[in-house]
């Protein structure tokens, strides 16, 4: 196809597309605006292939392809469009995926779906021509990512336009390409073997090697990046590689300051704290994979081994206390345990065990090592969840400490209470290493059995209110970034577009509004309204023209076809009987008498004057309301071909339709 310009080769035309793959795109949108854009009807047959209908998982990857193709005139094109972020599920995978490099699900979805799409287009081919696709990628934000990473692990796309993208994670890129690994590992001199190696390298170093690596097969990545985009301020965090051309970035909203003034600068960061939260990532990369982000942060912090362990220590306290001990205490206050820990079924905090006990001998063995299990696992867990709470609030407290923050408190308070627990987890220490060495001296002591129970039991509940907190704080932080996102709006596409559009050009959710002149007044126009408007009217007057044509038919045959139908069989018969007397016989009833001749004066009355008026009357009176309509629907066109008569384009928007 030689050096030909694509079809869509058009930055607007690409993030337009782009932007409606999120609503559902369909055939029809894609000419329209391929029509608003360019002024010329796109001459080729179009079909657009989605990824509900190749792919069924629930990794959150969503996309579609674009075939764009006429053979005549050299056109075999695919636009691969892959979604960007949406939903948690895709800042998880953002997360996760991009900056942990632990998950490549919703890459390995879109690679399935890009192939299989590919493959069933040339399958479709009918033409004994050569069948050479020449494909194009698009994606915007974490799609962006996607395209990208399909892009340089060995999709062969001729150009990419990654528009305000994530970009890619050379993380990610060392799970996903086996070669990229093993060349960075040769650089650097690491071992095959430790996965937490590449994320213990320098960063810049890491950064420098992956560019140099991908730099020929990301050459043709195209760049349309906000000024104040969120990802691309964040792509300043380690991992995250800068591939192909990058243009003056577009300014979306003038009165803003930008990103660093709002959030903090990400240079803030501690990158040795970055490093330690990827390698949780890491190490909990089974977990998050079978149980998502509960899962990792449930292991993470140890707080689903302490579920299992405080329901166990639950069943034993119940098996050695009687029934009637537990009915004497039911009026006290019982001890109810949130975030899924489940529930003590008595009050533990005043038990007498020594009296208690239904088997003094063997409950306590059973008392004495389940205590000191239970507290080697309430230690665990608080101290595992202090330190994740401590490496997030330290990420956190640069990007959310500013003049306006409302949270740098909360973490604060929450670290300071981590603080105290620590105390309370040597105090808990201390009298667990005495029961033990109590109990290894000859009969462990039952007040520090006691003690130990009543203390895990306040810290259990006092936890359980701290990680309450916890995720209150965090709901927190995600309303901060959904209100940092609102406010800059930087990352949508419809902001992207009207910083790429002139003074005259805007857009309006799908529609395309230009701004015009009638006199010195300045008026807007929602030309994609007003096309389907046009569109739509001349649609509907030539149903109702076609519906009248019918409607005349079929008046013609009911009335004047059926009359002069049965008029000339009248006529017909009368010639029958002149010319052919004899053969009418036997209508005369006498049998001497001979049929010599025949002759009918006929008087054959003319159709109903009425029935003609009163339908020559229906039939003028829809006539004119149709050449109303299709006048009024020329006007609309007319009018706004005068308010931009100086632009070509306008007009030929409306021959093409």
């Amino acid at each position: 196809m030689g050096n030909k310009k694509e079809v869509f080769d058009s930055d607007i035309i690409k993030v337009r597309l782009t932007k409606e793959e999120y609503a559902g795109i369909s055939e029809e949108q894609v000419k329209q605006i391929y029509l608003e854009e360019t002024g010329k009807k796109l001459d080729a047959k179009v079909k657009v292939y989605k990824s509900s209908n190749y792919i069924n998982t629930d990794s959150g990857f969503a996309g579609s392809i674009i075939h764009v193709y006429n053979p005549k005139k050299g056109i075999n094109e695919a636009y691969t469009i892959t979604r960007g972020t949406e939903d948690a599920k895709d800042w998880e995978y953002n997360v996760f995926g991009l900056y942990g490099g632990i998950t490549q699900s919703q890459y390995e979805d879109a690679k399935v779906f890009h192939n299989e799409v590919i493959k069933d287009i040339k399958k479709n081919n009918t033409t004994n021509q050569k069948f050479q696709i020449d494909e194009y990628g698009m994606g915007h934000s974490l799609g962006g990512n996607l395209i990208q990473t399909l892009n340089i692990t060995g999709t062969e796309f001729k150009e990419v336009t990654a528009i305000n993208d994530a970009p890619p994670s050379l993380y990610q890129l060392a799970n996903i390409d086996k070669s990229f690994n093993f060349y960075l590992r040769k650089k650097l001199n690491l071992s095959l073997n430790s996965k937490n190696e590449i994320i213990n390298a320098d960063p810049q170093k890491l950064k420098k090697l992956a560019e140099e690596y991908y730099a020929k097969k990301g050459s043709n990545i195209h760049h349309i990046t906000a000024k104040d985009d969120m990802l691309f301020w964040a792509s300043k965090i380690r991992g995250f590689i800068d591939l192909g051309t990058r243009g003056k970035k577009i300014e979306t909203n003038p009165k803003f300051s930008g990103l660093d003034g709002t959030l903090g600068s990400v240079t803030n960061l501690n990158d040795k704290e970055l490093a330690t939260l990827q390698k949780y990532m890491s190490e909990y990369n089974v977990e998050y994979q079978t149980g998502g982000l509960k899962g990792f942060l449930y292991a993470a912090t140890g707080i689903d081994s302490l579920k299992k362990a405080w329901k166990n220590y639950q069943k034993h306290l119940k098996d050695m206390i009687s029934p009637v001990d537990i009915r004497a205490s039911a009026t006290k206050k019982k001890l109810t345990i949130d975030f899924g820990i489940g529930k003590l079924p008595f009050n533990v905090l005043d038990i007498d065990l020594s009296v208690q006990l239904k088997n003094p001998v063997r409950s306590l063995t059973k008392l004495y090592t389940g205590s000191l299990i239970m507290a080697d696992q309430v230690i665990k867990t608080v101290v595992k969840t202090a330190t994740l709470v401590g490496i997030l609030s330290k990420i956190l407290k640069p990007l959310l400490d500013t003049p306006n923050d409302r949270i740098s408190t909360r973490i604060d308070a929450i670290s300071s209470k981590f603080d105290a627990f620590n105390k309370k987890i040597e105090h808990l220490q201390k009298i667990k290493d005495q029961l033990a060495k109590s109990g290894l001296a000859g009969t462990p002591n039952l007040s520090l059995m006691s003690d130990l129970t009543s203390e895990m039991t306040k810290i259990v509940l006092e936890f359980s209110e701290l990680m309450a907190d916890i995720g209150v704080t965090l709901d927190e932080v995600i309303d901060i970034i959904k209100e940092v996102l609102s406010g800059v709006s930087a990352h949508g596409l419809e902001e992207l577009l009207n910083g790429l559009s002139g003074s005259k050009k805007s857009y309006k959710g799908s529609d395309l509004i230009l701004t015009g002149d009638i006199g010195k007044t300045k008026v807007r126009v929602n030309i994609s309204s007003a096309l389907r408007i046009y569109k739509k009217g001349l649609e509907l007057y030539d149903e109702k023209s076609a519906l009248l044509t019918r409607m005349q038919a079929r008046y013609e045959e009911e009335y004047p076809d059926y009359y002069n139908h049965h008029v000339k069989g009248l006529l017909k018969e009368i010639l029958l009987m002149e010319t052919n007397p004899g053969a009418y016989r036997s209508l005369v009833p006498y049998s001497d008498i001979r049929v010599t001749a025949i002759s009918v004066e006929e008087k054959i009355d003319p159709m109903n004057r009425n029935i003609a008026n009163t339908f020559t009357t229906i039939f003028e009176e829809l006539a004119t309301e149709i050449e109303i309509g299709r006048k009024f629907i020329a006007k609309i066109r007319s009018s706004i071909e005068k308010i931009f008569q100086k632009d070509e384009i306008i007009s030929q928007m409306f021959k093409h339709i």
